[in-house]
């Protein structure tokens, strides 16, 4: 080691580390402790060793940013579910599931609540589309859809515990949202048409008011029956899907 080199050293760090800023290796990023003030101008001015390189974060790859936008969702999802309370997602708790600063987030939402909405919407699309692939697999006889609409509804409701309460059970505050609206009100249309279509089958007169209100019907009963059954203590249940069957049987006035 020169002496020049030691001089720098020393009025950067104190000597009980001198000896380990001098061994580090290239791109460690270690920050001067001390500071120098130019005679000439009186301005003060950070002193580093010009064999000291800061290690600065790689740029993000293309498509990383909404990997990163992905995460954040997945783990507001999981602090939801963990709980049941919207309450615990704060942005330091996110960056610590996430491993990211808090300040990344900035970068994809502007607060907890746009983070919340957007894992309410995202829940509420794979829902959606988990009904119409139902229906839609069922075929064109709409007693088959609603049915298949249903079982459908609790079987999601009963595979992903977690996601349905982020959706509907977990203490979520969302004035002034409506991320959630168009994809529950595009479900619950849909829902009515096949039940109206149901009645129509069934040579049933019925006027679309009372459509829409067996179908509100429909899906109370079947979010009943999924929050219910997700109780920690068991209940001496019947089959789910026979309950399933009886229910739209019932609704939509089916001879068995």
């Amino acid at each position: 080691m020169n002496a020049g080199r030691a001089t720098v050293v020393n009025r950067l760090v104190s000597p009980g580390i001198e000896k380990s800023l001098l061994g580090a290796p290239e791109g460690t990023a270690i920050m001067p402790a001390r500071v120098s003030t130019a005679a000439s101008s009186g301005a003060v001015k950070a002193v580093a060793h010009p064999d000291v390189v800061r290690r600065r974060r790689a740029p993000a790859r293309r498509g990383e940013g909404q990997t990163l936008r992905a995460a954040i969702v997945e783990a507001a999802s999981t602090m939801i579910a963990r709980t049941g309370d919207a309450s615990t997602v704060t942005l330091r708790a996110l960056a610590r599931e996430v491993g990211v600063a808090a300040t990344s987030i900035y970068l994809h939402f502007e607060t907890v609540e746009e983070i919340i909405a957007e894992v309410k919407r995202v829940r509420l699309d794979e829902l959606g589309a988990a009904l119409s692939r139902a229906a839609d697999a069922a075929g064109d006889d709409p007693v088959a859809r609603v049915r298949a609409r249903a079982h459908a509804y609790v079987r999601y409701g009963q595979e992903h515990p977690g996601e349905y309460a982020v959706m509907f059970s977990a203490r979520i505050d969302l004035r002034g949202t409506a991320a959630d609206q168009p994809i529950v009100a595009a479900a619950f249309e849909d829902l009515t048409t096949d039940v109206t279509a149901a009645f129509a089958a069934g040579g049933r007169a019925e006027t679309p008011e009372r459509a829409r209100l067996v179908a509100v019907h429909l899906w109370t009963s079947l979010h009943g029956t999924v929050g219910l059954r997700s109780m920690p203590r068991r209940r001496p249940w019947s089959d789910l899907d026979e309950q399933v069957d009886d229910l739209v049987d019932r609704l939509v006035a089916v001879p068995r």
